[in-house]
């Protein structure tokens, strides 16, 4: 039941994210008005400019809570689902190389493990499954190199950060007994993100770093001018 709920989790995400680029797409092509016209012809090929927001839908990979995963010595290792978590940015332009940003990422995957136990003297494995879920807001500041890399189209920014990990299991493994767990959990984020716009709006979005939730992230960004943008 948990692996098709699961399957259903990771259906559901993608048929959201598709949806949303659909949208998002959709309402970009239909806001502009002959002024923003004008200036996006204008500055169509800038990487990073004022008066703009962004909103950004990433997936990441190589997951840092499975991968460190520790069971006590009483535990065995048996098998895990995949995991796939998925990020959710809103970035604010504030100045010429500035930005600030909210996001929300989300992970869930389960963990089988066996605990030893003896009946007669004689050493057995019990199958445990821990049901873990991550939720995990945070807020960050980026520096863009817009000024000192002035590729066209290509938006590079280095961000720091503090993201709030509410991680919560349904069986977390101890040294004799296992329970239900939620874990808060306070940590730094670094990392260096880069976009390459397709068009004014649209981007390739990508991201290397340390925030507890994966080590890398791939995705799409979308661009959105102030109605009232003046280049």
């Amino acid at each position: 039941m948990y692996i098709a709920g699961t399957k259903a989790i990771s259906i559901l995400m993608r048929i959201l994210f598709v949806s949303a680029l659909l949208a998002i797409s959709t309402f970009s092509a239909h806001a502009q008005d002959s002024t923003t016209n004008k200036a996006l012809q204008t500055y169509n090929n800038i990487s990073f400019s004022r008066k703009t927001t962004m909103l950004t839908v990433s997936f990441g990979f190589s997951d840092w809570n499975k991968q460190n995963y520790k069971l006590p010595d009483s535990c065995r290792y048996g098998s895990g689902s995949g995991s796939l978590p998925i990020y959710f940015r809103l970035e604010r332009a504030v100045g010429s190389s500035i930005s600030v940003a909210a996001s929300l990422a989300f992970d869930a995957f389960y963990y089988n493990y066996s605990r030893e136990g003896y009946t007669n003297g004689v050493l057995f494995y019990r199958a445990n499954t821990d049901k873990v879920r991550i939720i995990s807001p945070a807020a960050q500041i980026f520096y863009h190199f817009n000024k000192l890399i002035p590729v066209r189209r290509l938006d590079l920014a280095v961000g720091l950060g503090f993201a709030a990990n509410y991680i919560t299991h349904s069986n977390y493994p101890a040294a004799d007994t296992v329970s239900q767990a939620v874990k808060p959990d306070v940590t730094l984020m670094a990392c260096l993100s880069g976009r390459y716009y397709i068009n004014s709006h649209a981007s390739i979005f990508a991201s290397i770093g340390y925030d507890k939730m994966s080590l890398c992230s791939l995705g799409a960004s979308f661009r959105f001018f102030d109605r009232k943008y003046h280049p």
